[in-house]
């Protein structure tokens, strides 16, 4: 998580978040969010009041997939929404990727359950004119 904090700040609050076991919301800056080409390109797609999930590869954007893969998006005519409850899979064969750039390390999802932390909803919004 420190490495991730300098790198992947969004993912690294995220963790924390769900290790810290309270389960209350958490609601993130939308900084990087704004700027990712995976949300830049649906949101050009979608029309105004249109909410839809989104999935993608993790080499479309490293950085958001580590923080949320799937999420839903919601673009409103003032505000842009993103949300998610965040839970990690308990199930076999569910893995997440961190890709260090000179390799690449493989973990299963249900290695967080050791921890016995509770789900929560991730919030992030921005104003259509930022």
């Amino acid at each position: 998580m420190i490495v991730g904090k300098i790198i992947y700040p969004e993912s690294a609050n995220l963790l924390e978040h769900y290790l810290d076991g309270t389960g209350k919301n958490l609601y993130l800056e939308a900084d990087y969010f704004r700027k990712s080409p995976v949300v830049r390109k649906n949101l050009n797609s979608m029309r105004v009041n249109e909410t839809k999930e989104v999935r993608f590869k993790q080499h479309e954007d490293w950085r958001l997939s580590y923080a949320l893969n799937p999420f839903y998006l919601k673009k409103g005519r003032k505000m842009i929404k993103i949300y998610q409850e965040i839970e990690f899979s308990t199930k076999k064969g569910v893995y997440t990727n961190l890709n260090f750039y000179f390799f690449k390390v493989r973990l299963p999802d249900r290695l967080v359950h050791v921890l016995k932390p509770k789900p929560f909803m991730v919030y992030i919004s921005w104003n259509v004119d930022q």
